[in-house]
């Protein structure tokens, strides 16, 4: 059954569906509290704020018509959404407390058409309704979705066709406390759908989860998760599977809701271990959350495609009260990583890491923010921290404070928190932050967008120079562990610094690169390699023509790898990640070059241009890998596995 309603209707129902909803004798924080805030009279305003550490600019989002604050107000649980065909369009809704003498909330929401730079507060969703736990989502097209908790559980999703300006007056979609949200932009099966849920506790409905087929037009159904997954998030893979996580930890899979002619139902639910229990009602935030619970999939197309992450705050064993930590699963959620202690502070009784907050890129960069108090030592005085990773989670960048102090007591609407969460969305180049702060004495919602960080900016002084060279070489940069002898001629000198400029001498990947020499070909192993063409000389001797559909021989500028074999099986050696239409081939390693094994020209790829090829192996030999193409110069990952079967 699919359910479409007007709000009155909606309105209709709430005594009705909030009884259905009260299942437990927990108590449900997320009701109709004081009264809307009284009209008459004049707003009093001041200027807005903008605040800036370590040239990382937040701007205030939660400003009246004509751009300054508004006093006496507050917001926070702040969800961002940023169009997919213009990233320059983004929109940010929060819980909007007219008076901090009233718990009585709206649907706050702002827009931005210059990249965050200013924001247009135009008015809440509807005046005099209460609405909580604001998520904001949007499509491929950029139709922009926001999901509203209302009075009785009830979920209304409405979407603004405008890039936020206005929002229509919404649909019916089940729901409950806590709800989320994401949709489908994969372009499969499942492109458009919508997905919600929610907490099992509080719900309108004999479920938790709803989803719509009709580009949010109409809800199905509810249905339940398995393993029952609250306070969290919700992820869609490149292939359209969903993930639902939710404190606890659980996370629960399905790879067939995608498909509106399938009973929706879930694979699986998975419970992990994050190394201690998540929080609720900690000292720096006594009437909500610590954190909540969130998942995402790398969906770049590169060596760690598919890998799933969990994060959240979490209550580690010892006196230390709060720890960032993530945990991998390369096997689609079935199994997972040991926890990894994201923040890099050393363990005390007084450093609380709350908050926390994480989006993967579409490049695969894993950014991480969260509420940090290791600088004052006291629990209501936290900084904004960031933290990236390009290995998957491995290995982290430093930690950065992004804001000046603030102090999260200040401001509560009657209500003894910050709200319950942050909400952060990535880029290839920035992570882009929604998050609530006290800079100017009151609850307000910020954008920041960060710059992340790359090993050719080895000194982090956000200029790409020469000293960038002497950092690497120092040992002193992010690429720790690193060789500074990018070009591998066992000498550090110009040629490497050209390398950092180009910037593909980045961490986690081989700083020892492949060269243009077959002789002087580095030893790899099984894993990602980064490739260049930059400082070859020749593509001598050409690639055999069988390497080449089109039947003629490639003479561009070439690298060599030797390979040495894991296992007894078949090894496969794949440039599914590159800027140029690439062509591989593999030789023993008896000669430079050997005899030909295998060859391969267009084979993967989204435009079918890179290359993969298959040869069978014995462990401990070693084989000689060529990558070439049709470029002058150009740069990729080659990755290679072996599979003894």
């Amino acid at each position: 059954m699919k359910i479409h309603l007007v709000p009155a209707l909606v309105s209709s129902l709430l005594p009705a569906l909030a009884a259905f909803g009260q299942t437990t004798g927990e108590k449900h924080r997320e009701v109709p509290t004081g009264r809307p805030a009284a009209t008459a009279g004049p707003v009093v305003t001041s200027p807005p704020v903008r605040v800036e550490r370590g040239g990382h600019l937040s701007v205030q989002v939660n400003v009246d018509a004509t751009g300054n604050n508004i006093l006496g107000d507050a917001a926070n649980e702040p969800s961002i959404a940023i169009d997919p065909t213009d990233p320059r369009r983004a929109v940010i809704g929060w819980r909007q407390f007219d008076s901090v003498f009233s718990s009585f909330r709206e649907g706050g929401y702002a827009w931005t058409d210059d990249g965050g730079q200013t924001w247009t507060f135009p008015g809440v969703l509807e005046e005099g309704v209460f609405r909580s736990d604001p998520v904001l989502d949007v499509d491929a097209d950029g139709r922009f979705f926001y999901n509203s908790l209302t009075g009785g559980f009830v979920n209304t999703i409405h979407v603004s066709t405008d890039g936020g300006r206005t929002f229509d007056m919404g649909t019916f979609a089940f729901g409950g406390d806590k709800q989320w949200m994401g949709i489908d932009r994969t372009g499969g099966t499942g492109h458009g759908n919508v997905y919600a849920n929610w907490t099992r506790t509080f719900s309108t409905c004999d479920g938790q989860f709803t989803l719509s087929y009709d580009d949010g037009m109409s809800y199905e159904d509810c249905i339940d998760v398995p393993g029952a997954p609250r306070w969290g998030t919700i992820a869609v893979d490149a292939d359209g599977a969903v993930y639902i996580a939710g404190t606890g930890f659980v996370v629960a899979k399905s790879t067939t809701l995608r498909d509106p002619g399938l009973p929706p139902a879930f694979d699986f639910a998975t419970a992990i271990d994050l190394g201690g229990p998540g929080l609720f009602g900690a000292v720096p935030n006594p009437g909500g959350l610590g954190g909540q619970t969130w998942i995402d999939v790398d969906v770049s197309g590169g060596p760690r495609h598919g890998d799933v992450y969990l994060l959240s705050t979490v209550d580690p064993p010892g006196n230390d009260p709060a720890d960032v930590v993530l945990a991998r699963s390369t096997d689609g959620g079935l199994t997972w990583s040991d926890p990894i202690r994201v923040n890099d502070d050393p363990p005390g009784p007084d450093a609380w890491q709350w908050f926390a907050t994480m989006a993967v890129a579409p490049d695969g960069r894993i950014d991480v923010v969260w509420n940090d108090t290791r600088n004052s030592l006291e629990a209501n005085i936290s900084e904004l921290y960031y933290a990236s990773s390009r290995d998957g989670g491995r290995t982290w960048f430093e930690n950065t404070p992004i804001t000046p102090a603030f102090d999260s007591w200040l401001g509560w609407p009657q209500q003894n928190k910050l709200g319950d969460y942050y909400d952060m969305v990535s880029d290839d180049r920035a992570a882009n932050v929604a998050y609530a702060a006290t800079f100017n004495g009151e609850q307000d919602v910020y954008f920041t967008r960060i710059e992340a960080p790359s090993c050719a900016d080895a000194d982090g002084d956000s200029f790409v120079a020469f000293t960038d060279l002497l950092a690497v070489i120092g040992g002193w940069g992010p690429c720790d562990g690193c060789s500074a002898d990018f070009d591998g001629d066992g000498v550090v000198g110009v040629t490497d610094l050209l390398l950092v400029l180009a910037g593909w001498g980045r961490c986690p990947l081989p700083c020892c690169l492949p060269t243009d020499a077959c002789a002087d070909a580095p030893t790899v192993g099984d894993g990602p390699v980064r490739f260049s063409t930059l400082l070859s000389s020749s593509g001598d001797p050409s690639l055999p023509a069988r390497c080449d559909e089109g039947g003629g021989t490639v003479v561009s500028k070439d690298v060599w790898i030797r390979y040495a074999a894991a296992c007894d099986g078949v090894v496969t050696a794949s440039i599914c990640e590159a800027d140029f239409d690439t062509r591989l081939a593999a030789y023993d390693d008896a000669d430079c070059p050997g005899g030909l094994l295998a060859c391969s020209d267009d084979a993967c790829g989204p435009d079918g241009t890179r290359s993969e090829l298959t040869f069978e192996a014995t462990a401990g030999r070693t084989y000689l890998i060529r990558v070439g193409g049709n470029a002058a110069s150009g740069q990729g990952v080659l990755v290679l596995t072996c599979d003894g079967g």
